[in-house]
C-alpha cells in the first residue's frame, strides 16, 4: 500500500473496511456532556465534572486532524475557506440561537449588576473570545470574584473555534513547505517528507503547550484555566492519534485485532474509567489544566484508538439508542443546560433544589432535541458540497455585529444612566442629614427602616464603585506604595497597611484625611494579612505568593519603624478569610502573629490602629442578592453572631490593651441581631468581601474621626 492510499484511508476497521461513523465517539461525546452538566447541576457529588470539556477537546482534535489529514497529504492541497464554512454552518446557527435567546432574557430578567457583565461577554461569545474576557477577568481582582453569566460556558467554545482556525493553518503550511523542500523527489517522496513534518509540528506542539499548561497552571491558575495555548496540546495529541490512525493503519489495525482489544474491549474501559475517575476524583483545588488533564484526554484517545470492540455487553451499552441520542445532542445541550441553571438562579434569587435540577436537566434536554431537528439536522442535510462558502462568513461576521452592536447600545445607555444617578447622589453620600448609606443609622436625621430598599432607588451603582487602578502590590510585584490625601503633609501622615479590603478605603480615608490637612501612604498587597512574617495566604495562593507576602510583611514592618514622619499605622484586611478560607496544610493567621506585629511598630512610638474588617457575607454576592431579592434586610444579611466571630484580632487586641487602638464598623453595618448588605440604600459591598466605596464614603465622616482619635462611631461629634 502506497503512502498516498494509506493517508486516504482515514478509519479502518477489524475488516479493513472504512467506517463512516463511531458510536464509541458518539458515546464519548454522551459521557463528555453529562460529565459537564451533572457538575454544574451538582458540582458536590461530581466535583471533577469540567474533564468533560477537556474529553470534547480531545474529540475534536481527532475528528478534524482526520479530516484535514485525509485532503492534505494525497495532493499537498486543501480548501481551508471550504473547511472554515463547513465549521460554521455545522457550529454557528445554534450557538446564535442561543445567544440571542440569552440577549433577550438579560434585557427583559438579569439583574442590574449581572447584566452589564451578560452583554459584554454574549458580545464576547458571538466572535469566540469568550475565554479570553474571562481569562483577563481571572487576573482583574475586581473582577474575577463577579456572579457567574447566562454565556460562561461559551469560552470552551471559543477555545474550540480559535482551534478551528489556526489548526488547518499550522498543517497546510507545515505540508506546502515539506512539499517545496521536496518538489524533485516525487509525489510518493513528497508524502513522506509531508507525513515526517507533521508528526514532528503535532509533536512539537504537544510538548511546548504541555510544558507552557504546567507553568502557567502552576504560576497563574486562574487565567490558565482559560488560555488557549495551556489547551493546544490536548487537540493536538487527538490530531497525533489521527495522523497515526492515517499513516500507519496497518498497526492500528494490529493493534484493535489483539485479543484484549478486539474481544475484551480493554482500552474501551481503561479509557472510560480514567474518564469517569476524573470526574470523581478531580476538584477545584486540583491544579488543571496542568498535566492532569492528560488523565481524561489520554482516556478519550484510547476509547477512540480501541475502537467498538466484539464483547457483546460493552457493545451494547455504547451503541444503545439512549446514549447514542446523548451524544448527537450533546453539543445543543452544552448550549442550552447553562443559561438554564444560571437564569433559574436570576428569577428565584436562590440555587435550584435536586428536584428541580432533574427538571432543568430534563428541559435542556427537550430544547437541545428541537434545536438538533429544526437547526442542526436541516444543515447537516445540505452535505458539505451544498454548504456556500462566502454566506457562511457572512452568517458569522453579521451574527457578531448585531450581537455586538445591540450589547454595546444597552450598555453604553445603562453606564450613562449610572452616571447620572452618581452624580446625583454625590452630595447626599457626604450629607449628615441625610439618610444615604451610614448616615441613615449613624447620622442626625431618624431614617426609618434603614436596612430596606426605598422602592424605586436603584442600589447597585456601588457594585461598580471600586477604583480599578488600586495602588496593591500585585503577586508577582516587589513593592508599590502610594500617597494621598494632603501633599503637603500639614498635619502629619497616616499610613494603612492590609490586603485589597484595606485597598477599597484609601479613596475614601485619603478624601477625609485631605480636608483635616494630612497625608496618606498606602502599603497594601493583594490577598496579604500584612501582620504575619510566616507563609499565610488565601486558599488560591501559590506557596510562592505566600513566601512573598511574608517576605513584603517584614520589609514593610521595617520601613514603617525608620519611617519618623508617619505617626498613625492603620492595619485592616480580610479578617474571616485568613482563618476560614486558608488551606490545610497551612498555617492560619494568629493572634501571635498580630501581636508580634504590632508590637515592633507601637514601640516605634507610633499611634497603631487595628481595625476589625466588614462582617462576613457567607460568600454571598451581595450586590445581585439585594438587586434579585424581595427583603434585602432578610436575604441578604447575616445573623451577628455568624458575621463577627471572635478571632486572632480580638485575642491580639485583648493581649496588646491600651498599646493599640481598636475599631469597628460593626455598628454602621449591624443591628443587636443582624449585619447588613444594605443600608441607607447603597449596597455594603460591591461584591461577596469588598466594602464598596460609595458606602465607605459615607461612613467615613464617622470612620475618619474613629481612626485618628478614637471617638466612638456613635459619637454625634464625630462627623464634625
Amino acid at each position: 500500500m502506497t503512502v498516498a492510499e494509506a493517508v486516504s484511508t482515514r478509519r479502518v476497521d477489524r475488516q479493513n473496511r472504512t467506517r463512516t461513523f463511531l458510536p464509541e465517539v458518539q458515546a464519548l461525546r454522551a459521557v463528555a456532556v453529562l460529565l459537564v452538566v451533572v457538575y454544574h447541576l451538582y458540582p458536590g457529588r461530581l466535583p471533577g465534572g469540567f474533564v468533560g470539556v477537556d474529553v470534547f477537546f480531545a474529540i475534536s482534535g481527532f475528528l478534524i486532524t482526520s479530516h484535514l489529514v485525509a485532503s492534505l497529504l494525497p495532493s499537498g492541497a486543501m480548501r481551508p475557506a471550504r473547511f472554515w464554512a463547513n465549521r460554521i454552518w455545522r457550529l454557528l446557527p445554534a450557538s446564535l440561537l442561543v445567544l440571542a435567546v440569552c440577549w433577550v432574557f438579560t434585557l427583559l430578567y438579569a439583574p442590574t449588576t449581572v447584566a452589564t457583565d451578560t452583554f459584554k461577554q454574549i458580545g464576547a461569545a458571538s466572535a469566540y473570545v469568550e475565554n479570553w474576557v474571562l481569562a483577563n477577568d481571572a487576573v482583574d481582582y475586581l473582577a474575577r470574584d463577579n456572579a457567574p453569566t447566562l454565556v460562561q460556558h461559551y469560552w470552551s467554545l471559543s477555545v474550540e473555534e480559535q482551534f478551528y482556525i489556526l489548526w488547518p493553518l499550522l498543517l497546510m503550511g507545515t505540508t506546502v513547505i515539506a512539499g517545496v523542500l521536496a518538489i524533485r523527489r516525487g509525489q510518493a517522496r513528497r508524502s513522506r517528507v509531508s507525513i515526517r513534518a507533521l508528526w514532528i509540528v503535532m509533536a512539537s506542539v504537544v510538548i511546548g503547550s504541555g510544558i507552557y499548561s504546567v507553568a502557567a497552571t502552576r504560576f497563574a491558575p486562574a487565567h490558565a484555566y482559560f488560555d488557549t495555548f495551556t489547551r493546544a496540546w490536548e487537540f493536538a495529541l487527538g490530531g497525533v492519534l489521527a495522523l497515526a490512525v492515517a499513516t500507519f493503519p496497518q498497526v492500528i489495525e494490529k493493534f484493535r485485532s489483539h485479543p484484549l482489544v478486539e474481544r475484551l474491549g480493554v482500552p474501551l474501559i481503561l479509557g472510560l474509567l480514567m474518564i469517569l475517575a476524573s470526574g470523581l476524583l478531580m476538584d477545584s483545588s486540583t491544579p488543571f489544566p496542568s498535566g492532569w488533564a492528560a488523565v481524561p484526554v489520554v482516556g478519550t484517545l484510547l476509547v477512540i484508538a480501541g475502537g467498538l470492540p466484539r464483547l457483546r455487553p460493552i457493545a451494547q451499552a455504547v451503541q444503545w439508542r439512549p446514549v447514542q441520542v446523548l451524544g448527537d445532542i450533546s453539543y445543543s445541550l452544552y448550549l442550552w443546560h447553562w443559561p438554564l441553571i444560571i437564569g433559574f438562579a436570576m428569577v428565584t434569587a436562590r440555587r435550584h433544589t435536586s428536584l428541580e435540577g432533574i427538571i432543568i436537566f430534563a428541559i435542556a434536554v427537550a430544547l437541545a432535541w428541537i434545536t438538533k431537528l429544526s437547526v442542526e439536522d436541516p444543515i447537516r442535510r445540505l452535505g458539505r458540497r451544498a454548504r456556500p462558502v462566502w454566506p457562511a462568513f457572512a452568517l458569522a461576521l453579521i451574527g457578531a455585529v448585531v450581537l455586538i452592536s445591540l450589547s454595546v447600545a444597552v450598555v453604553s445607555h445603562r453606564e450613562g444612566t449610572a452616571a447620572e444617578e452618581a452624580a446625583a447622589r454625590e452630595q447626599a453620600v457626604t450629607d449628615q442629614s441625610g439618610c444615604l448609606g451610614a448616615n441613615a443609622v449613624l447620622g442626625a436625621s431618624d431614617c426609618p427602616e434603614p436596612y430596606q430598599l426605598t422602592p424605586g432607588v436603584d442600589p447597585v451603582l456601588p457594585y461598580t464603585d471600586l477604583d480599578p487602578e488600586w495602588c496593591l502590590t500585585w503577586f508577582d510585584e516587589d513593592w508599590r506604595s502610594c500617597a494621598l490625601g494632603d501633599e503637603a503633609a500639614t498635619n502629619g501622615t497616616v499610613a494603612i497597611v492590609g490586603d485589597s479590603h484595606a485597598a477599597a478605603l484609601t479613596n475614601p480615608l485619603g478624601e477625609y484625611l485631605a480636608s483635616a490637612g494630612m497625608r496618606l501612604e498606602t502599603f497594601t498587597r493583594f490577598g496579604c494579612p500584612a501582620m504575619s512574617e510566616q507563609a499565610i495566604g488565601l486558599h488560591q495562593q501559590t506557596p510562592e505568593m505566600e513566601q512573598a507576602c511574608a517576605d513584603w510583611t517584614r520589609r514593610v514592618t521595617d520601613h514603617l519603624i525608620s519611617r519618623d514622619d508617619i505617626s498613625t499605622v492603620v492595619y485592616t484586611s480580610y479578617e474571616w478569610g485568613y482563618t476560614e478560607l486558608t488551606k490545610p496544610d497551612m498555617p492560619a493567621l494568629t493572634s501571635d502573629d498580630i501581636v508580634s506585629t504590632l508590637s515592633r511598630v507601637a514601640d516605634s512610638g507610633k499611634q497603631v490602629v487595628l481595625m476589625h474588617d466588614f462582617p462576613a457575607t457567607g460568600q454571598r454576592e451581595v450586590p445581585t442578592c439585594v438587586a434579585q431579592s424581595a427583603d434585602p434586610a432578610v436575604e441578604c444579611s447575616q445573623p451577628l453572631s455568624v458575621a463577627y466571630v471572635k478571632g486572632p484580632y480580638t485575642e491580639a487586641a485583648a493581649a496588646l490593651g491600651p498599646r493599640i487602638r481598636v475599631v469597628s464598623p460593626q455598628e454602621a453595618t449591624c443591628d443587636a441581631d443582624r449585619c447588613y448588605g444594605l443600608v441607607g440604600d447603597v449596597v455594603v459591598y460591591a461584591d461577596d468581601n469588598h466594602v464598596s466605596e460609595t458606602f465607605a464614603r459615607s461612613l467615613m465622616r464617622y470612620l475618619g474621626p474613629a481612626l485618628m482619635d478614637g471617638k466612638p462611631l456613635t459619637d454625634p461629634h464625630s462627623g464634625g
